[in-house]
């Protein structure tokens, strides 16, 4: 884990961490980085015993990569995908496969199976949370939307690890009362 500390704004935290991820989308060690992230979250995800999981579709540079979703998929999880709603709700679809997804909100690939408004209509066990950053004490940074934020308050039963790189693994981010916290990190 980093030594780093972010002591800049939440503004300038994010813009340091997206160039920090652009710069290292282009490194040759990238796949192999998203190869063990997505083979750690199924680890985590089988130490506590869920079957049904939310995940996020990563986008170029986020954590996991081309790997993740199919690495769950073939793990044997139900795995379910965000779809981002009006006011800065989500709602969610189970993925089957790459053929039955389309571009949604943000042109990040949603699935086209039927929808489910909240997590505990899917059934959901365990729920994996993009970041940006995460410090030792569970905060995460995201991209500033509070998607997650709003979702992980509604349902703080259910385990939730964010997934990192692990250089973005901070001794503090800059965080506010309305940020919530993660049980586990996950890097590579």
């Amino acid at each position: 884990m980093s030594k780093l500390v972010c002591m800049e704004t939440k503004t300038e935290c994010r813009k340091r961490l997206f160039a920090q991820r652009k710069q290292r989308a282009l490194s040759p060690t990238i796949d192999e980085l998203d190869r063990r992230i997505a083979a750690n979250v199924v680890q985590e995800i089988t130490r506590v015993g869920s079957t049904r999981v939310s995940a996020y579709y990563p986008t170029s540079g986020e954590p996991g990569g081309r790997f993740l979703v199919p690495t769950l998929k073939q793990a044997g999880f139900t795995v379910f995908l965000p779809l981002s709603l009006d006011g800065g709700q989500l709602a969610w679809a189970e993925y089957i496969d790459d053929d039955h997804m389309a571009p949604g909100a943000y042109n990040i690939p949603e699935p086209t199976t039927d929808r489910v408004d909240q997590l505990t209509d899917a059934h959901i066990d365990f729920v994996i949370v993009p970041a940006l950053g995460a410090d030792r004490a569970g905060h995460r940074l995201g991209k500033g939307g509070g998607y997650y934020d709003r979702l992980l308050a509604a349902n703080p039963s259910i385990p939730r690890a964010m997934v990192v790189y692990a250089d973005e693994v901070l001794e503090h981010i800059p965080y506010e009362a309305h940020d919530t916290q993660c049980d586990v990190i996950i890097t590579d």
